[in-house]
């Protein structure tokens, strides 16, 4: 009478209708079983990354008899934290915007975003930058306060809560 042992456990992950199946060896010393899905592997797995996977796991014994599927759990990459130290400065006819990389490191860049109003809603249509710099100069000839909100986008373009900040360019009719 053979003893069955488990060999290794199948990771079935599940994005945008995309089925992938992982395999992960059995673990020595009777240690828990871990499953770490990379940045990279994820890319792989389904060509453009996800930001939300599910996954359920089997069991493969040593003659290859599968145990059911577990129940599918969902994973989510976590929303990156705002630039740090955002700041706004008015010089004549522009205003100087800088910020700082948040500790994290999946940040692939930012979103700025310009409103007349300190509540106004980040959208398309008032974008001003999107890129990896950590400063931009917005010209205007509007001489009144601006409104500036930043957001970090991570590599699964998620982005941030606002960082927010103001300044009036300084103007040349004095």
């Amino acid at each position: 009478n053979e003893d069955i042992l488990i060999t290794r456990y199948e990771v079935e992950l599940l994005a945008n209708g995309v089925i992938k199946i992982d395999s992960v060896p059995q673990q020595t010393g009777g240690t828990r079983v871990s499953y770490d899905l990379s940045f990279e592997m994820n890319r792989i797995f389904f060509s453009l990354p996800q930001a939300v996977v599910q996954f359920r796991v089997r069991a493969v014994d040593n003659k290859n008899l599968k145990s059911e599927w577990s129940p599918r759990i969902s994973a989510q990459n976590a929303q990156p934290q705002p630039p740090d130290n955002f700041t706004a400065a008015g010089s004549l006819n522009l205003i100087d915007l800088s910020w700082e990389v948040p500790d994290e490191d999946d940040i692939a860049g930012y979103n700025l975003y310009v409103g007349t109003t300190a509540g106004f809603t980040p959208a398309l249509n008032n974008r001003i930058y999107s890129g990896s710099n950590t400063s931009f100069v917005y010209i205007t000839s509007t001489y009144s306060v601006q409104y500036f909100k930043i957001r970090s986008v991570d590599k699964f373009g998620q982005e941030s809560l606002d960082a927010v900040s103001s300044a009036a360019p300084e103007t040349p009719f004095a």
